[in-house]
């Protein structure tokens, strides 16, 4: 009987990983959270970096004076409508791959690993981003930011979506560029590629645990490989 082939599972942020940071993104979230609770906010006033969709909404309007049994009541109704704001406002925006990235996803894909997300977005938002950045067909499985409000648990999500589509995954890793990311990945004990290519430098990524730091995802790709 021949060799199993390894499947190998690299799951991927999205924002300040693979793509430029989205203006309309921050902007749908003030207009769904005035539309659907009544509350005028503005989100680029949090610590967005590595927080989920459902986070922002959260802290928003917690720091409005809103408790968390009204945030719940509306969440779904504001949810629809972040999506629905963000489709129509990023027609007019060019989401950007940051640099290496489509050469990697290439690179990966023909030494057959597995692409996936593990992402905060919304899932209709990811793909919308990822359509228009013309690299959505690249990930075939994930976990995002409607499936759970915490990124350790979007990684779990992620992980059990995969093993029920592929089988047994004999190796994962997470790829991020933020602190969260590398300590959502520690607490579902995965290791993690840090890439400075958002707002952290490789040393604040090392710091907070990362396995390995690069300045694009393109130096990585030996740790990816090879790991």
């Amino acid at each position: 009987m021949g060799c199993l082939r390894m499947k190998k599972l690299v799951l991927f942020d999205i924002d300040g990983t693979l793509l430029t940071p989205s203006k309309s993104h921050k902007e749908s979230f003030n207009l769904a959270i005035m539309k659907v609770y009544g509350v005028r906010v503005d989100v680029s006033s949090l610590s967005l970096p590595g927080m989920t969709d459902r986070q922002i909404i959260f802290e928003a309007l917690r720091c409005a004076g809103k408790d968390d049994h009204t945030i719940l009541k509306g969440l779904k109704d504001c949810e629809y409508a972040l999506l629905e704001f963000f489709a129509k406002l990023s027609t007019f925006e060019k989401l950007k791959t940051l640099k290496g990235v489509r050469y990697s996803l290439e690179a990966l894909r023909r030494e057959g690993v597995i692409l996936g997300l593990a992402t905060g977005n919304l899932e209709g938002i990811a793909k919308i981003k990822l359509g228009r950045a013309k690299i959505g067909s690249f990930f075939r499985v994930g976990g995002f930011g409607s499936d759970h409000y915490d990124r350790a648990e979007i990684l779990r999500i992620a992980l059990e979506r995969a093993r029920n589509l592929f089988g047994r995954i004999n190796k994962a890793i997470v790829v991020g560029d933020t602190p969260r990311d590398v300590e959502s990945a520690k607490r579902v004990n995965l290791p993690i590629l840090g890439v400075a290519t958002g707002k952290y430098s490789t040393r604040e990524l090392l710091e907070a645990g990362a396995d390995c730091a690069v300045n694009n995802l393109k130096e990585g790709l030996p740790f990816l490989l090879d790991r």
